[in-house]
């Protein structure tokens, strides 16, 4: 499946969330933080900063790979492992 028809929803998505951090403290649910070793450095910052502030929160990075992990060229078996995980199958 192409995911590349997609990929303006990413950015509807990382626009509505700008801002800071703290306001998502108040997260009543299970949070998975998962990202890639090698996202470049603000993504990397990102997860780091979230989560510092959801302390509960499940924190997973991939071993090589980085953000498009999840996409036809990338290893999008390592993200749904552990969508599945998390989700509990």
């Amino acid at each position: 499946m192409d995911l590349i028809a997609t990929i303006h929803y990413d950015a509807i998505v990382v626009a509505e969330a700008a801002g800071p951090l703290e306001r998502f403290a108040s997260l009543g649910c299970d949070v998975l933080l998962l990202g890639g070793k090698r996202n470049n450095k603000s993504l990397q910052a990102a997860v780091d900063g979230l989560a510092a502030v959801l302390q509960g929160a499940r924190r997973v990075m991939l071993s090589g790979v980085g953000h498009t992990a999840a996409d036809n060229s990338g290893k999008p078996e390592f993200v749904a492992a552990e969508l599945r995980s998390f989700f509990g199958d």
